[in-house]
């Protein structure tokens, strides 16, 4: 019983996040502070990780840290500017990178619909982030992509 109200909590959360999540400007999803944000591309494509996901300070070499993440605008930030530079340039290097990641941002994701803060971590790294609007540019990204393969939505994540 109790874990039957933990789930629907859980799904009414989920359910009101997203009028916020598509009522976001996407103007506001890169932040100084990422390194996807201020790197160069070849940095972005060399940093990718295995998983497809993308750290979130490319120095960091061990502990969580050095994991996939979507703290301070790591990963998504990276598949919005290859994706950019995919339309620009039409280079499948681009679009091959933009789409690993956007793999790894379905796999990272919970079966309740959460993401955690870092992808195969432990302690409080595994709690559902809502911090920095993580999950919310998660989503955002994410819709995007679904209403460009949808053929109703025309920007430059031309996935």
């Amino acid at each position: 019983m109790k874990n039957n109200r933990i789930s629907i909590a859980l799904a009414f959360t989920m359910l009101m996040s997203v009028p916020v999540a598509l009522l976001q400007p996407t103007t506001t999803i890169m932040a100084a502070d990422a390194s996807g944000t201020t790197a160069s591309l070849a940095d972005i494509i060399k940093n990718q990780q295995a998983d497809g996901g993308w750290k979130k300070d490319y120095a960091e070499t061990s502990g969580d840290w050095a994991k996939s993440t979507i703290d301070n605008k790591a990963t998504y930030t990276e598949i919005r500017r290859l994706a950019s530079e995919y339309t620009k340039t039409k280079d499948s290097k681009y679009s091959a990178a933009a789409i690993k990641g956007v793999n790894f941002l379905i796999n990272m994701q919970y079966a309740n619909g959460g993401w955690p803060q870092v992808y195969q971590s432990s302690g409080y790294h595994t709690h559902i982030t809502y911090n920095d609007d993580a999950m919310i540019n998660v989503m955002i990204l994410l819709d995007e992509v679904f209403l460009i393969k949808k053929g109703t939505l025309h920007l430059s994540i031309a996935i």
